[in-house]
């Protein structure tokens, strides 16, 4: 996976035209992290006067897209984000070598799942034609099918 900064990603997007990094004041949207792997972590809120929330973001530098990883304003907090981010990009090559699925497939179709207190991820998505669901526990760090 080629990883690249925020800079050079805000480069690439508007070399295509691209304008995630410009269209983002109703949100009030503040990268707070560098890039990390190309996953970085971003605050927004719609007031001023309101708590930041914190979403997780993806870059992904075939397509150039910004893509939301998990859900939209998910984190109350950058730590518990960070953390999240940390463990996902961890285990981000794994997901792709054991579940055998594309990058683009992995960001898209990635969604948390708060299971009776243990934090899972859930990917759906088709491999070689093949229906397949793959789930990943954060707390044990494992992905299971």
């Amino acid at each position: 996976m080629k990883t690249t900064t925020i800079a050079k990603m805000k480069a690439i997007q508007k070399q295509k035209d691209r304008y995630w990094f410009d269209g983002n004041e109703f949100f009030n949207t503040i990268i707070e992290t560098p890039s990390k792997k190309n996953f970085f972590i971003t605050s927004e809120r719609i007031e001023m006067d309101f708590p930041k929330k914190y979403s997780i973001r993806y870059f992904n530098i075939t397509t150039s897209f910004i893509e939301t990883v998990g859900d939209f304003q998910d984190f109350d907090d950058i730590e518990n984000a960070k953390i999240e981010m940390n463990i996902l990009i961890k285990i981000f090559d794994r997901i792709k070598k054991e579940g055998g699925f594309l990058e683009n497939t992995i960001i898209k179709n990635l969604h948390y799942i708060d299971v009776y207190d243990y934090q899972k991820y859930k990917i759906f998505g088709y491999v070689n034609g093949e229906k397949k669901f793959l789930y990943i526990d954060t707390i044990k760090e494992t992905v299971s099918f």
